[in-house]
């Protein structure tokens, strides 16, 4: 019974790590490529779209995000690019709009680290506790 616990729990992490691992390269990876090359404009508005935040979901990126709201703020980010505006004016302009509030600063390294550190830990503890016979 025992090992059967043991069991779960390892191809448990294993599952768990290997999801991350594809949730954090697909969040990575760059959209929209076109004819295997990626255009420096949609680049950019990815970039400045995960860079701000929904004012209206509250805490969801403007690349995540289809109201109508983020869609029109969309739409001035690409007018912007065209324009010839660089990454930090754009921010600041949706800065002065709404607030400092619409800045995304979270890490996903952060989050990452993390939860993977709380996967990988669960093979040491549970073979210290067979090994101190607390698993039976």
């Amino acid at each position: 019974m025992n090992r059967v616990i043991f069991k779960i729990i390892l191809i448990f992490s294993f599952v768990s790590i290997i999801g991350i691992s594809i949730l954090y390269t697909a969040n990575s990876s760059q959209k929209n490529i076109k004819d295997g090359r990626v255009s420096i404009e949609i680049k950019r508005t990815y970039e400045i779209e995960s860079q701000i935040r929904c004012p209206s979901c509250g805490g969801i990126t403007l690349d995540l995000c289809e109201l109508p709201i983020c869609r029109e703020m969309k739409k001035v980010i690409a007018t912007q690019i065209e324009t010839g505006l660089s990454n930090k004016e754009i921010i600041n302009f949706f800065q002065l709009r709404y607030g400092d509030i619409i800045i995304n600063r979270t890490n996903k390294f952060v989050y990452i680290f993390f939860i993977s550190f709380f996967i990988l830990s669960i093979v040491p503890i549970s073979l210290f506790m067979k090994k101190n016979k607390l698993i039976k």
